[in-house]
């Protein structure tokens, strides 16, 4: 099949800030210290300028208001969100942490113990992943949206290559991945910490990461249906 490249050029765009945003979101919600906040805020300061084209898009105005305040982020900022990832996530005497993680809210009661485990760690080696010794598990939010990100960027590959087949596997397995795992339960998470803290800074980079990947579910699918029907033609 072939594509028009200035047409894969701007596909491989989108495919890069995607790329971004999810790595954004990611390091975000990783344990925030100093040098993960600060890279972060140089972050929001690229997507701030970026994502300006996207304004129209239904997941614009909660990323704008994330990338603003992450982008202003000073020495004062830093230590309220340290402060507020330790009482949300890490817990206490008094109360429970908040988990991070999607085995305990697609198994809260350990039923299949694993089995969210095998699920995206089958979905890594497929991409060609090795599994690596990391603080945190497979399922984690973290490295679930990290993942999303390296297909992001495979896709913005393929499409510098203008290679559309490569470009639609890749789009199925991002559309794949979200479907089966993000998409399924954060909004649990959202809920959870909406609970605790609905106006903090965590409910807003949760609401922020649900809107883009109830977006991309959207527009993998309308990409792909389009391209499907275009090797149809071709």
């Amino acid at each position: 099949m072939k594509q028009r490249r200035g047409t894969s050029v701007s596909l491989a765009h989108m495919a890069r800030l995607r790329q971004a945003a999810y790595r954004f979101v990611s390091v975000l919600l990783l344990d925030p210290n100093e040098e993960r906040l600060n890279a972060a805020r140089d972050a929001a300061r690229y997507l701030g300028r970026t994502y300006r084209q996207a304004s129209g898009l239904a997941f614009y105005k909660s990323w704008h208001t994330l990338l603003r305040e992450v982008g202003a982020l000073g020495p004062l900022q830093i230590s309220d969100i340290q402060k507020a990832y330790c009482s949300l996530f890490v817990g206490s005497s008094a109360r429970s942490p908040v988990p991070l993680h999607e085995s305990p809210y697609l198994d809260p009661r350990g039923m299949a113990p694993g089995k969210v485990l095998v699920q995206v760690e089958a979905q890594y080696t497929a991409a060609g992943l090795r599994s690596s010794p990391s603080v945190e598990t497979p399922d984690h939010v973290a490295t679930e949206m990290e993942f999303v990100s390296f297909l992001c960027g495979k896709e913005a590959e393929a499409w510098r290559s203008v290679d559309v087949n490569q470009a639609l596997d890749l789009l199925s397995r991002q559309k794949t991945f979200l479907e089966a795992h993000l998409f399924r339960w954060l909004p649990f998470l959202e809920n959870a910490v909406a609970r605790r803290d609905r106006d903090g800074f965590y409910a807003e980079v949760i609401r922020a990461s649900w809107a883009l990947i109830a977006h991309d579910v959207d527009m993998t699918g309308f990409l792909i249906s389009r391209l499907r029907e275009a090797v149809k033609v071709h």
